[in-house]
């Protein structure tokens, strides 16, 4: 069975294609209904104009958007708050654990009819906030506008969101891909570019990182998911530079919890902004209200993580030749690191003895570092 499944967001559009429960293509755009709101107030739309605008903006980046995905699909499934308006005002009887079949006949004429009224009123007739209300009619004639390039007779709406729901039931069910995967470490990078992180450091520090998590896997056991999390959480570490270099690990775990990154649930979104967090500076402590929020699980997740992170991001001290392989070794209270093709390793291991400490509380072992 060939599944897409869409997610228009505030600022864009996600695109799943499945064959069966194996996701086999994806896309994003920056295609979203709070965007295609402020195009038309920028250009002071009236009533009268707003489909032909809306038609005008959608049919170039929908038609982008789908190239790539199967032309009259079994089944297209649409989720987010503006889909689950649709359908429960279509069927107030809806249970949201099961979907809601609608035509793509009854969706059209519902968009248009929201697109012939005002925020304002939108408000008035439907109860809702003035926030709920301002992207409702763009995001439903969007999803429609897919459903009509796709080549469906009906939508299926999901209970679900994108990040809750259905994509973190394809994760406790091993749907991650490495399609998928790739995608998720591209979004990062992608958030990087925004927020003009050094892509270079970001790569070796992540490379680190990884040879460090699978040379520690019989001390953390965590599973291959949390290696992508580590991942994501290297590339994304100094973000928060782009707000100030003093207490940037701080202002990363902000940006991090408010920007979007594909196909994290927002429990791994926590726990990749707090990874970050801890890259630097104080350990995770009590006080600190967005680590004391995670579950006991997750908070020794992060630990473990961002002591990796740590000891990763301190062998890369130096901007200048990239250290792309190291050699791990136990050795009963230690753990020793051999770096081959290096000069000297003052720079990093004076990071280290700075920010060592973490690792050793977390893994029971101090890190020595040594050339060769």
């Amino acid at each position: 069975m060939k599944t897409v499944v869409v997610a228009v967001g505030g600022g864009q559009t996600e695109l799943l294609a499945l064959e069966g429960e194996t996701i086999v293509e994806t896309r994003v755009a920056r295609l979203g209904s709070v965007r295609l709101r402020n195009l038309l107030d920028r250009q002071r739309t009236g009533l009268w104009e707003v489909r032909n605008v809306l038609d005008q903006e959608l049919s170039h980046t929908v038609r982008q958007l789908i190239e790539q995905f199967p032309a009259n699909p079994d089944v297209l499934v649409v989720l987010g708050g503006e889909a689950r308006f649709v359908a429960e005002q279509l069927n107030p009887d809806w249970d949201r654990h099961h979907l809601q079949t609608v035509a793509v006949r009854d969706w059209k004429a519902l968009a248009e009819s929201l697109l012939e009224m005002t925020p304002e009123e939108l408000v008035q007739e439907y109860r809702m906030t003035f926030e709920e209300a301002e992207p409702l009619a763009c995001a439903v004639y969007a999803q429609f506008k897919l459903a009509e390039a796709l080549g469906v007779s009906s939508l299926h709406v999901s209970g679900y969101t994108m990040r809750d729901g259905l994509l973190e039931q394809m994760a406790q069910s091993g749907g991650w891909s490495k399609k998928y995967v790739r995608q998720m470490i591209d979004s990062a990078k992608g958030l990087g570019v925004k927020y003009q992180i050094d892509p270079k450091h970001a790569a070796e520090v992540a490379g680190l990182a990884l040879q460090l998590f699978d040379a520690l896997e019989n001390e953390h056991r965590l599973d291959p998911r949390d290696r992508v999390l580590l991942e994501i959480a290297a590339q994304v570490h100094e973000v928060g530079g782009f707000v100030s270099a003093n207490s940037h690990h701080k202002h990363s775990l902000y940006l991090l919890l408010h920007n979007d990154i594909f196909g994290l649930g927002s429990r791994n979104k926590r726990i990749v902004a707090n990874v970050a967090r801890y890259h630097r500076r104080s350990a995770p402590k009590p006080s600190h209200t967005q680590y004391a929020s995670l579950s006991r699980d997750d908070r020794i997740r992060v630990l473990q993580l961002s002591a990796i992170l740590r000891v990763a991001d301190s062998i890369a001290r130096s901007r200048g030749k990239r250290i792309e392989t190291i050699h791990c070794e136990r050795k009963e209270a230690e753990l020793i690191i051999r770096v081959p093709n290096v000069d000297n390793l003052h720079l990093e291991i004076s990071a280290l003895q700075r920010r060592g400490g973490m690792f050793e509380d977390v893994f029971g072992m101090n890190v020595i570092l040594v050339k060769g």
